[in-house]
């Protein structure tokens, strides 16, 4: 196999081909991950607190509300990022499929209740929080599985 050291020379189609890829393909960084970018679809900023990094201001905002509320004794057994598999791996005519999981935002006992929290972006026109497809069935998995649990959605509303 021979190794290109420049991409002059190579035919128009290849060219092109290999542009589309650029373009559609997910960045990926030296060990073959994903990288995920700044910023996602609904303009949030990543930022990071306590050597956790957080998806938005807002979720860092309620990150420090939760601490003090912590502080004062009003909840307790705060967890960031909790992990819940909502479907185990499996495999099918030999392919196998990959586990499913759901990070929520927040996990914490209130009251003596288990609460899992998602803090999301609030459209105050259409006065609802913002809710991705995928986010719509993972919340109808987590429902299914762990019926003595709900998502508490806070935001701005």
């Amino acid at each position: 196999m021979t190794r290109l050291h420049s991409l002059k020379g190579l035919p128009n189609h290849i060219l092109q081909q290999i542009k589309k890829q650029l373009v559609d393909e997910p960045k990926r960084n030296v060990s073959g991950e994903q990288e995920e970018s700044k910023r996602n679809k609904y303009n949030a900023t990543k930022t990071e607190q306590d050597s956790i990094t957080f998806d938005s201001q807002k979720e860092l905002k309620r990150y420090n509300e939760l601490k003090l509320l912590e502080k004062s004794g009003q909840i307790q057994e705060l967890q960031v990022h909790p992990k819940f598999v909502l479907q185990e791996a499996f495999q099918k005519h030999g392919i196998v499929h990959r586990m499913i999981t759901y990070y929520a935002d927040f996990m914490y006992v209130e009251n003596g209740i288990c609460v899992v929290e998602d803090v999301k972006a609030y459209d105050k026109k259409k006065q609802e929080y913002l809710l991705t497809d995928v986010f719509k069935i993972k919340r109808k998995l987590f429902e299914k599985k762990y019926p003595h649990l709900t998502i508490r959605i806070t935001g701005e509303g």
